[in-house]
């Protein structure tokens, strides 16, 4: 009885919004909430909270060989499936090994392997904490029946050559994929034949491109009749049918439009108006803005809503490529508009794609904004409040699931006790069991194994000054072959264990510029130069004047690689305190959102600093916002600005990586710092289009060495089979003077290249 009143427990607290108990957050530092702990329990952690009222998770303590291996070997199944540390059938195989390792029950190797590895993990988690209350519940006689050799050799059979499926089998897996049509595939076709694109139809079933073919056909009918109806002048026409009609016949009002645009993924995010119909007929139809968001708040002054705008931005806009904007509060409501780059591709497929995705994601991190900015959201939705909106979460209608949680939880606990009793039923045989099963697994391939070893012992360890967790050092895909990498590394090794060549190479480039561009436009603003003056056709120019009423002027140059027509830097000297206005104009101007900053804080001191310290300032048509400001480490920082347009309100995010260390005209002592400065700064600006703004005290010597090295990562990246620094650099001074000025810098490139080709034949090494 005491064992039903646990799982009771469990199930009452699981209904009233606690989250089962994750497994693996020694490895994986998101996994567990915010009001949750690591629990050593081990094996590789488990999430638990001490206020949840839960019984602490059972410890695993020494491991035997044979234990060890048999988890080497459940990992090595996962792994090679590309299960991660939330999956559910990871977290399935880890509470089960857990809980029969602990009570020393039989070993199913098949136990997780059902369609819903969710429903098992579930029960496991119920049956585990009904045994910690109480563990005497397994002593009862239930006259466990005896395993026969020809039971277990039947097993060892099934586990070398798993049963092939029937015809029948295979005809049912058949039916239901072609009743399974994937809408979203099937969207992304229509939308690439409207954009007079290419897409290839060899993925698609012979039933999918049926049903794509009927799709273009009613696509074309509908453009014909529309068009047609536009010559006779004849608009189409709206009817709005009142609710009480169609609640008779149990339908939904939604009106013509609204149904052909149910199912697309970027609904919401265009300009676009939805009708909403509301009452009876002599009811007014009211107007919905599908690209805002609403939320009303309770606040206990207007100073909390700063803290709740930079959480949106930072959690919910950046990470989506999404940008918020035309923040409107008025009567406890807060609307804000809601687009997206232009250009930008969202990072991962679970990134928010509509504007109900951002109603929702608000109100999943109700919590978290209670916290940080003591501001009450108590509802989400579309549109701009008041009548014309749409709600989308709220907190009155999270009380309506607790009936259908309760029965779910009375089915649960039966079907629990049931369990409970099979296990006491297998317990016998334990060490056998084990043994045979290890034997029989595959488990010739420990890489995997041994990786998740190595993260344990590194133990996944942050920045030590940031507050929040650090970007992982993983690089893109590589795609040089290990040959090829090992020739080009043998030839920068080459040149860097004999400097003569490297300095002989130095000798004839140093003094190379290119004396047929001219530079008419930097000379007259000569007062505003250092020391390198941009050449014309490749100077950044900007719109807009001074306050004196003179032209915008910024030593600037774009640089380009092997497209003419996309610029992927902008080498910039530092600003004077007279550009500053004329450098967020740039920013703007050519939509940069990502700032590479080279110059030293002695250096940044000679000038005033382009961004606030603290809080906002306006420098021409701008204010800027210092959101936030990380110390990844003693060599560099990142911070992020918040920027408005006061001509026209609009706001962007900007972020800017600062490299602390490295002097003018000098080396910094190390060229890993520099490698994983550049890895940071890349993997912020993945599925971005626009140009990088890199600049030092001049523009030149540290950015040039900077963009050589980008440059040539990115081209060993691409597949590029051969590496040529000093043609290389004579390409960046025919951009731009002075690109890499010394030596020893020119050396640093050799260094830098050399240390990256290393690191991806590892990587390539490792998969």
């Amino acid at each position: 009885m005491r064992f039903f009143h646990s799982i009771i427990v469990l199930l009452f607290s699981i209904s009233t919004g606690s989250a089962f108990l994750l497994y693996g957050c020694n490895l994986s530092e998101n996994l567990c909430d915010n009001d949750e702990s690591c629990y050593p329990d081990g094996v590789f952690g488990q999430c638990y909270s001490s206020e949840s009222g839960s019984p602490e998770p059972t410890v695993l303590d020494n491991l035997d060989d044979t234990q060890l291996e048999l988890l080497k070997l459940e990992l090595t199944r996962l792994a090679a499936k590309d299960k991660d540390w939330g999956d559910e059938e990871t977290q399935c195989v880890l509470a089960y090994f857990k809980m029969s390792m602990f009570y020393q029950l039989q070993y199913d190797p098949d136990f997780c392997q059902v369609r819903k590895p969710a429903n098992v993990w579930a029960l496991i988690q119920l049956i585990d904490t009904g045994l910690t209350e109480d563990p005497t519940i397994l002593d009862e006689d239930v006259n466990p029946e005896n395993v026969t050799d020809e039971d277990m050799a039947q097993i060892i059979e099934q586990l070398k050559e798993p049963s092939l499926p029937t015809e029948e089998d295979i005809e049912e897996a058949l039916n239901a994929q072609n009743e399974d049509v994937d809408d979203e595939i099937l969207d992304q076709y229509v939308q690439a034949v409207v954009n007079n694109e290419n897409p290839d139809f060899s993925e698609l079933s012979d039933g999918q491109l049926n049903i794509l073919i009927g799709r273009l056909v009613d696509l074309k009918k509908n453009v014909e009749n529309e068009e047609a109806q536009l010559l006779t002048g004849d608009g189409e026409q709206e009817m709005a049918v009142p609710l009480d009609d169609l609640e008779e016949r149990g339908e939904q009002a939604i009106l013509k439009k609204d149904i052909e645009q149910v199912g697309e993924i970027n609904q919401g995010l265009d300009n676009t108006e939805h009708k909403i119909v509301k009452g009876r007929k002599d009811q007014v139809v009211t107007r919905v803005d599908a690209n805002r968001v609403y939320l009303k708040v309770h606040l206990k002054n207007e100073d909390q809503l700063m803290p709740l705008i930079e959480f949106l931005q930072n959690t919910i806009a950046i990470p989506n490529n999404l940008y918020f904007d035309d923040f409107q509060f008025e009567n406890g409501q807060l609307s804000m508009r809601i687009s997206r780059f232009e250009g930008a591709k969202p990072k991962a497929d679970k990134r928010i794609d509509s504007v109900e995705g951002v109603a929702s994601a608000v109100y999943k991190r109700r919590k978290d904004i209670a916290r940080l900015s003591g501001a009450d959201v108590r509802e989400t939705g579309i549109g701009s409040g008041e009548d014309g909106s749409l709600p989308v979460e709220s907190s009155e209608r999270d009380w309506l699931l607790m009936p259908v949680l309760f029965v779910c939880a009375f089915t649960v606990t039966a079907l629990g006790l049931v369990a409970a009793v099979q296990i006491a039923r297998s317990r016998r045989h334990y060490k056998d069991n084990i043994q045979q099963i290890a034997e029989q697994l595959d488990g010739k391939n420990s890489f995997a194994y041994q990786d998740l070893c190595r993260q344990r012992a590194d133990g996944g360890r942050a920045s030590k000054s940031s507050s929040t967790s650090s970007w992982c050092e993983e690089t893109a895909v590589p795609t040089i072959d290990i040959s090829t990498g090992h020739v080009v590394l043998n030839f920068l090794q080459e040149y860097l264990s004999e400097p003569t060549k490297i300095e002989a190479q130095w000798n004839g480039i140093k003094d190379y510029r290119n004396e047929e561009r001219t530079k008419t436009k930097a000379e007259k603003f000569a007062s505003q130069n250092r020391t390198i003056l941009p050449f014309d056709d490749n100077i950044v120019d900007i719109d807009g004047k001074t306050a004196e009423n003179e032209d915008f002027y910024l030593n600037a140059s774009f640089i380009y690689d092997d497209d003419p027509r996309q610029a992927v830097y902008i080498a910039a000297q530092t600003p004077a305190s007279s550009q500053i206005a004329a450098f967020w104009q740039t920013i703007w101007q050519h939509g940069v959102c990502l700032v590479v900053n080279l110059s030293t804080p002695e250096e940044c001191k000679q000038e005033k600093n382009y961004w606030p310290d603290t809080g906002s300032e306006v420098h021409g048509a701008f204010e800027i916002h210092l959101v936030s400001e990380h110390i990844w480490s003693d060599d560099y920082l990142v911070r992020s600005f918040y920027l408005k347009n006061l001509q026209n309100s609009q706001t962007r995010t900007i972020t800017q990586f600062h490299y602390l260390s490295w002097q003018k005209e000098s080396t910094p002592t190390s060229a890993k710092s520099i490698l994983e400065f550049r890895r940071k700064v890349n993997k912020s600006y993945r599925g971005r289009s626009s140009a990088v703004l890199v600049h030092s005290w001049d523009g030149s010597g540290r950015t040039g060495v900077y963009c050589a090295v980008d440059v040539l990562c990115a081209r060993l990246l691409r597949g590029i089979r051969q590496i040529d620094v000093v043609a290389t650099v004579e390409h960046l001074r025919d951009q731009r003077d002075g690109m890499v000025a010394t030596g020893d810098q020119f050396k640093l490139v050799y260094g830098c290249v050399a240390q990256e080709v290393n690191h991806l034949l590892k990587s390539i090494a490792t998969k």
